[in-house]
């Protein structure tokens, strides 16, 4: 199985491009070492050096061009990132707000490491100038991950002093594959506590918007995003277990495709929700997420079952865009009234969700349907599935009892989580963890894991344990059938409409001051998650003064189609993806 692993990312080793409608998994596995890969896919040197922009303002494919052909050295550019980090991101390992002068992106920065593998990569890629074998394309490209993902031997907190004293042992899997790639992990980004926002903190933790200081940057994803949008790394990878990586990426303006379930494993996440709980990869532009998306994507069963579940010829994720007048033509796109959008009032369900859109996203949403439907896309709106309809939706947000596990009563949500956390071991390490733990740090971890012994009494980690450990097998089919239920439901009211992706405004207003609540979202941020579906996330325009983002949902495994059609809108209409947020002030 690893070298398949290996063979699937075979594409991101050559310097040229794939043709991605035609080159599958299988293709490439049946010869990888003889398979040519089409020139165009990486933008010509010549083209990107005529850009003249700074090595901060170039996205993922350009770095990788430069780099790959000599005009800048991982070192350099690795260096470039190390100083934007310094100037602009404020304290490290605070674990507190940066305040409207800082960015609070980074919560670790590993220099010297970034900076011994940049020359690493350096070394790979003059062999490969001179000769040698061919540089992989993302050799020397620094990315960084949400502080929930493991990078060996940094600490690893999950956003809270909780957890101090947890370092990792070994590297994520896709941290793995990126560095068998040759490319360059520079630290860890700020994430809400234990990856979830609460109610004291409703729109992150730490970092702040960088078109907006003023204001948060949107969900438990935060760092990741902003670090790519401000600027400070050219891509990341978020945790997204209900909008983690969608909500920042559209208040930031940055561009994230959250992957379906499976797609890439998710062995060395910290998971606060697993079985929900997926990688997302975040950068200025939705082709720099997509290449970082291919080189992660695939199967590891030994320590990730689920992603075996992907197809064994999935299919190369686009980097280009389609060369016609009309790159859309073909494509329905589905924007459904029934997404319901929650606002200070709670969840409207009398009211299309527009009815709850500020006025100037509500404009910026409808420019950009209309320039949609001029790249040859159809438009149009259908119900879409109701989520409050109990018959079409048993799973989402009921209050059905399932089973019971030593004691307590369980919906279907929690028997899918807990059965998960079991399989995994979650709970049970962190117990473990909270016995070498100075007492306030173990009361932390008490409050946010434990749970009160079914005869009563204090909340503990071993009652919590218990609950998931005695879960039985008829519950937990049952809960996955319900979701699974949902899951057909939802596909066949697509299929009803004839639509092959739908299209939702996941934030719908400006976020007010630090400390103030989701002017409008959707309600159903986590719907992509409970399905398994793939979400991508890009800026569409802007209003006062901060971005406007739109969120293009389609089936599991539609990630070609979709990313596809966010990378055709991207091409033709690039202002708002290369837009720069301004740097804070020194």
């Amino acid at each position: 199985m690893s070298d398949t692993n290996i063979s699937r990312r075979s594409f991101v080793a050559r310097s040229g491009a794939v043709a991605f409608a035609a080159t599958t998994f299988s293709a490439l596995l049946a010869d990888a070492a003889q398979a040519e890969l089409p020139t165009g896919g990486l933008p010509a040197p010549g083209d990107v050096t005529a850009l003249g922009k700074p090595i901060e303002d170039l996205d993922v494919l350009e770095l990788a061009s430069l780099l790959q052909h000599g005009d800048l050295t991982s070192v350099a550019v690795t260096q470039r990132y190390l100083d934007r980090i310094a100037s602009f991101n404020g304290p490290t390992g605070t674990y507190a707000d940066a305040g409207p002068g800082a960015l609070g992106a980074f919560v670790r920065v590993d220099a010297a490491g970034a900076l011994a593998d940049a020359a690493d990569a350096d070394t790979r890629l003059a062999a490969a100038l001179a000769g040698g074998a061919l540089a992989p394309l993302l050799c020397g490209v620094p990315f960084a991950v949400q502080e929930a993902i493991a990078i060996e031997g940094l600490p690893l907190q999950n956003g809270t002093t909780a957890l101090a004293g947890n370092v990792a042992l070994r590297d994520a899997g896709v941290v793995d594959r990126l560095r068998e790639l040759g490319a360059v992990p520079v630290g860890l980004t700020t994430c809400a506590p234990f990856s979830q926002l609460t109610a004291g903190q409703p729109t992150g933790a730490y970092a702040r918007n960088p078109w907006k200081p003023t204001t948060r940057a949107g969900g438990p994803g935060e760092g990741a995003a902003v670090a790519a949008a401000a600027r400070l790394i050219p891509a990341a990878l978020a945790v997204d277990g209900g909008g983690g990586a969608t909500v920042p990426a559209a208040i930031t303006g940055a561009s994230a495709i959250v992957p379906s379930e499976g797609l890439v494993p998710t062995d060395g996440l910290m998971p606060d929700v697993p079985g929900k709980d997926v990688i997302a990869p975040v950068a200025r532009s939705v082709r720099g997420a997509s290449l970082i998306l291919n080189a992660i994507l695939g199967p590891r069963l030994a320590r990730d079952p689920v992603s075996a579940t992907a197809p064994a010829d999935f299919p190369l994720i686009p980097i280009v865009p389609r060369t016609t007048d009309h790159p859309l033509e073909g494509t329905t796109i589905g924007v459904p009234t029934k997404d319901w959008m929650r606002t200070a009032s709670g969840v409207d369900t009398s009211s299309p969700p527009r009815a709850s859109w500020d006025a100037a996203y509500a404009a910026a949403f409808d420019r950009f349907v209309d320039e949609l439907k001029a790249l040859g896309a159809t438009v149009k709106e259908f119900a879409g599935l109701d989520l409050t309809d109990t018959t079409a939706n048993p799973y989402r947000g009921s209050t059905d009892v399932v089973g019971t596990s030593a004691g307590a009563s369980l919906t279907p949500e929690q028997a899918t989580t807990l059965a998960v956390r079991d399989e995994v071991r979650y709970t049970v390490a962190i117990q473990g963890f909270s016995g070498t733990v100075p007492s306030g740090q173990a009361a932390d971890l008490l409050a946010y894991y434990g749970r009160a012994p079914s005869g009563g009494g204090a909340a503990t980690l071993a009652a919590a344990v218990a609950v998931e450990r005695g879960l039985t097998w008829g519950a937990r089919f049952d809960a996955e059938e319900r979701r699974r239920t949902l899951a057909r439901n939802y596909r066949a009211a697509l299929a009803e409409a004839g639509v092959d992706m739908m299209l939702v405004l996941s934030v719908a207003g400006p976020l007010g001051a630090v400390g103030s609540d989701f002017p409008a979202r959707r309600d159903a941020l986590d719907l992509p998650n409970v399905l398994g579906w793939p979400a991508v996330t890009l800026p569409i325009g802007t209003a006062s003064d901060v971005p406007v983002s739109a969120t293009l949902i389609g089936p599991r495994f539609s990630e070609p189609a979709v990313v596809q059609t966010a990378i055709d809108y991207q091409a033709a209409h690039p202002q708002w993806h290369t837009m720069k947020a301004p740097d804070p002030a020194s």
